[in-house]
């Protein structure tokens, strides 16, 4: 069960989903099926739990790679990921790296979000793949057919209604 909640580690860092497991570890439950599933991403991206702005807090820089895994940063956080794997951090990457530059553009476009949002997923998006491969490895930009974190699918534009 801890393994699938870590593969969408670099999913909440990249998100910058400051409130991944909850206060009292309970943003992540476990569903019917047996699955972890999110169930509130209110501290992701532009706004912390509450509903303030982060501000320059979130920038192009995912420093959640390393507060979310640290105790005096995040302790509940630090609770899931602290332990989390190199092989477990690779795999979670490779969840973020499949979401082509094109498709973060086109889902903050469907979403009707400002497209600086855009921008600056992408730039997390490579900054977030230097830090497990090295600088030179960010640029990969192939879409996924499929991705799938634990409780949510993004599709490509061409398969969304079909799905």
């Amino acid at each position: 069960y801890m393994a699938k909640v870590r593969e969408g580690f670099a999913l909440d860092a990249w998100l910058a989903n400051w409130d991944a497991v909850g206060l009292v570890l309970d943003n992540i439950v476990e569903g019917g099926d047996g699955q972890p599933h999110r169930i509130d991403a209110g501290g992701a991206l532009i706004f912390r739990a509450m509903g303030d702005k982060k501000g320059a807090a979130f920038g192009p820089n995912v420093t959640e790679f390393d507060s979310l895994r640290n105790p005096s940063t995040a302790p509940q956080a630090e609770k899931v990921f602290g332990g989390i794997s190199a092989a477990e951090i690779a795999k979670s990457v490779g969840r973020v790296t499949a979401i082509s530059p094109d498709e973060i553009r086109q889902l903050v476009k469907d979403h009707d979000m400002d497209p600086s949002l855009a921008d600056l997923l992408i730039a997390r998006r490579k900054n977030l793949i230097s830090k497990v491969a090295g600088p030179s490895a960010a640029t990969p930009n192939a879409p996924a057919a499929k991705v799938t974190s634990p409780d949510f699918t993004i599709l490509p534009k061409d398969q969304q209604k079909a799905a």
